[in-house]
């Protein structure tokens, strides 16, 4: 059975919990919803306990902010320690968390935010923010902070918890409330951190089994990462939950003003289409470039969804079996070879005999060694040569590409080809042959390392470098040096005529140099020097389109028309190369062409043109901090425009009903001086305040004329009450006083002759108390006249003394005409502290009386 708490009517439970039973109550003096929480009896026996709850209330009840929780009163009744609270009609954070929006979350968190700027620049720390401590209005959606049952103040000499021991929930608790340490608002903001955190990732960033575990990581453990789609408020995160406190938000409106500056809308948009993308697509394989077991390897991860499925070309394929069936003979291809370098060698012998004298002696020894019979049965399979093209075609490829980018594409297993079959002992072999040949080997060595020096200066050298190491692998092919440093040659020269053709495009030179390359390197896959050609079509592409591009630029083709502006042509550029500096610089020459102009068109006056041209800004920069700012300032325009619109009307259709002046704050002339304040040259507002005051002063007159004076000064009191500054209506107010003069005395309820005591009053003879004292009752006595129905009630409203606060408000009955009346105002909890107090009695919205007093 609910308790009973005097001047409550308990409805029904809404919570209860270990030490306290919250229910729906009215509070019967004020007739209002109120959330009523009453203590367990059983606390009531800790002589602690009475020093926490009463400084919890008077915590709370210093905090009157639309963020926080408001206290209506506290006390003791039977043992029951009680605490009435606007009741809040909604769920908490933890309840609806999966039902909000980005927006809403961060709203939230922004709303709270406000409620610690609050109750910091009073001196309190919360200490257990958590969702469920947080609720929504269910009118307007607010956030609310509630509970400071454990909140103390910052600047407190008096350490209630026992010192060292932490107070909190240990999900959200900051490491240094974790450590029992004395705490300041930074735990606040760090325990919210944690809160926004929950509501964008779905889970805590730190749990454990027990609640010291978790606390170990609050302490220790850094701050985890948000999920992929709300990286982009990972850094308020970070810094809202930094473990130094020193390194956190210092106060609750850094934080705030942080929050201001995020882009929501963008935020939005780009969580909505990573769930888009996230949820129409299978889960992502993923694996990884690393191999298990291996140390210092970055293991960079790959999406499979981006791996094509398309078979891979057969060029890039090893046939390996026919391979190994066919076998060249050495010799053959030594004599070739040794042809063809003969002929280039004298070419350069010309310009550098000290490098071709060694090898041309070393060439003819092998040359003359070759028996008879081996030459002829080797020159019969020989192809055809022509001294003259050989040299000619050595030359240009002496005049080849200098070295510029790294290797880029690959060759596609080109040493397979260049492999000559195995160098095997032949036992008919003189040692004199082996000996010739190791000459050879170390001769073509030192030929080589002294071309590679004259390489490195003059690219004319090339071609004889590439001939020198297939003579070398000829001889030698078990050498893996050789091979590998041939193979860097080959996959440098091809980086250099790749980075050619992207910066060049299709060209006559272009073609030469292929045709070189492919001479020099014929072994090169198909498939590379394809990509070659290709990337010098995509090039071309390219630059044709940034002159088609800067064509429509100069003719002012900016956006329009579709298919046919300089801004569709930039976007094709960068489709096949997306960092194309022509086409960047160009996009960004139409950004500042077209924010130019929103600017010009807002400077004239034509905003939905400008609105139009910020807003294409935006499509192609979507960080344009000038366009946005004109974007927000012209939608504020619009909507200054809609509303002033909206009230317009508004105050028209109010003016055929009579509602010139009523409901307060709402009326005609209301809703014309707010559009004023918009507009303050708004002509059809001006036009109509002259028509409802000429409207209200012909009913003043009307009312005048048939006697009605009472009812003409009630007619003007509520707009001089609202609007006395007005001229028109304080010179119709003055105009009525002249013309109604005295007449009005002798008819107007008055209420004369107050009597205020803190004891009953016996008869009227007494007199008026200034000062008296007085311990939960006061005591109150008039006089009235010329009231004008039989029974009249008056309400009776206690004020502090500078009536900002009404304390009180009670109802006082009154018989006849005229006569004598008393009454009593009681406050049994609080009583009534010393200081001024005034106490009004109105009749209707007509104060009759208003007095000063006094309580010792």
């Amino acid at each position: 059975m609910a308790v009973e708490i005097p001047g409550y009517k308990i409805l029904r439970t809404l919570g209860r919990g270990g030490m306290a039973t919250v229910y729906l109550a009215i509070q019967e003096v004020f007739e209002r919803e109120v959330a009523l929480k009453v203590m367990s009896k059983v606390l009531a026996e800790d002589p602690n306990f009475g020093q926490r709850f009463f400084r919890e209330a008077k915590i709370v009840s210093k905090l009157v902010h639309p963020n926080i929780v408001t206290v209506h009163d506290v006390g003791m009744h039977d043992g029951y320690c009680y605490l009435s609270m606007e009741y809040i009609d909604g769920r908490d954070l933890k309840q609806v968390v999966d039902d909000l929006s980005l927006r809403q979350k961060i709203t939230a968190v922004r709303d709270i935010a406000k409620a610690l700027i609050y109750s910091g620049s009073k001196g309190y720390v919360h200490r257990d923010i958590k969702p469920e401590n947080i609720m929504f209005h269910s009118s307007d959606g607010r956030a609310v902070l509630m509970d400071f049952g454990i909140a103390r103040a910052a600047e407190s000499q008096t350490q209630v918890t026992q010192a060292g021991t932490a107070i909190g929930t240990p999900h959200y608790m900051s490491p240094e409330q974790a450590k029992g340490k004395v705490v300041d608002g930074r735990s606040d903001i760090y325990s919210l951190g944690v809160v926004f955190f929950f509501i964008l990732a779905g889970r805590v960033p730190y749990d454990a089994e027990s609640a010291v575990a978790i606390g170990i990581k609050h302490i220790t453990e850094p701050v985890p990462s948000l999920p992929k789609i709300f990286e982009g408020l990972q850094p308020i995160i970070d810094r809202m939950m930094a473990k130094d406190v020193n390194k956190r938000y210092q106060n609750a409106r850094q934080l705030l003003d942080d929050i201001d500056e995020l882009d929501i809308e963008v935020l939005e948009h780009a969580a909505e289409f990573a769930s888009t993308i996230r949820s129409s697509r299978p889960s992502p394989r993923v694996s990884t470039l690393s191999q298990p077991g291996e140390t210092g390897v970055e293991a960079f991860e790959i999406d499979d969804e981006h791996v094509s499925d398309i078979d891979a070309f057969k060029d890039y394929e090893l046939e390996t079996d026919s391979l190994s069936k066919e076998r060249t003979p050495i010799l053959p291809g030594l004599l070739a070879g040794t042809f063809v370098v003969a002929v280039i060698a004298v070419f350069v012998y010309f310009k550098h005999p000290e490098l071709v004298q060694p090898w041309l002696d070393a060439a003819l020894a092998e040359y003359n060694s070759v028996t008879d019979e081996e030459t002829t049965q080797e020159q019969s399979v020989l192809p055809v040569v022509s001294p003259t093209p050989v040299a000619e075609q050595a030359q240009s490829g002496m005049q080849s590409l200098t070295s510029e980018v790294a290797i880029t594409d690959d060759v596609g297993g080109a040493d397979a080809d260049l492999r000559p079959p195995p160098n095997e002992p032949d036992p008919a072999a003189s040692p004199q042959r082996q000996e010739q040949r190791l000459a050879q080997i170390t001769a073509l060595k030192e030929k080589i390392n002294t071309l590679k020096v004259a390489y490195a200066t003059e690219a004319i050298y090339l071609s004889e470098l590439i001939a020198s190491y297939r003579d070398l692998m000829a001889l030698d092919a078990d050498d893996p040096m050789v091979r590998q440093e041939f193979a860097e040659i080959r996959e440098g020269q091809t980086a250099q005529l790749l980075a050619f053709a992207q910066r060049v495009g299709t060209s006559p030179i272009l073609d030469k140099r292929l045709s070189q390359f492919q001479t020099l390197f014929p072994e090169v896959k198909q498939k590379v020097i394809a990509d070659i050609v290709a990337a010098a079509k995509t090039r071309k592409k390219v630059m044709s389109l940034i002159l088609e591009a800067e064509a429509y630029y100069k003719q002012n083709n900016l956006t329009k028309p579709p298919g046919r502006n300089a801004l569709d042509v930039y976007q094709k550029a960068l489709a096949l190369d997306a960092v194309n500096e022509e086409a960047l610089r160009g996009k960004k020459k139409i950004v500042k062409k077209l924010s130019d102009l929103a600017a010009r068109r807002y400077a004239a006056g034509q905003y939905g043109a400008a609105l139009s041209s910020a807003k294409k800004v935006l499509e192609i920069d979507p960080d344009n901090a000038a366009a946005k700012r004109l974007e927000k300032k012209i939608s504020e325009f619009f909507a200054q425009e809609q509303r002033i619109d909206t009230l317009l009307k508004g105050a028209e259709s109010k003016i055929s009903r009579g509602d010139l002046f009523r409901p307060a704050n709402s009326g005609a002339f209301h809703d014309y001086q707010i559009v004023l304040r918009l507009d303050a040259e708004n002509a059809t507002a001006r036009e109509g305040l002259n028509r409802v005051v000429d409207a209200l002063s012909a009913k003043v007159w009307q009312l005048a004329g048939d006697e009605q004076f009472l009812q003409a000064k009630e007619v003007m009191r509520a707009p001089l009450r609202e609007y006395g500054a007005n001229p028109r209506i304080k010179e119709l107010s003055m105009a009525l006083d002249e013309v109604i003069g005295d007449k009005i005395l002798d008819v107007e309820p008055r209420i004369e002759g107050m009597l205020i005591r803190g004891e009953p009053i016996d008869n009227f003879a007494q007199g008026f108390a200034e000062v008296f004292a007085a311990d939960r009752s006061i005591f109150l006595g008039f006089r009235y006249e010329n009231f004008q129905t039989s029974t009249t009630v008056i309400q009776a409203v206690l004020m502090d003394g500078a009536k900002r606060v009404q304390i009180a408000q009670v109802p006082v009955v009154v018989e006849g005409a005229e006569g004598r009346s008393t009454f009593r105002i009681d406050r049994p909890v609080e009583g009534f502290p010393a200081g001024s107090y005034a106490i009004e009695m109105r009749l209707g919205q007509q104060t009759l009386n208003s007095t000063l007093f006094k309580v010792e």
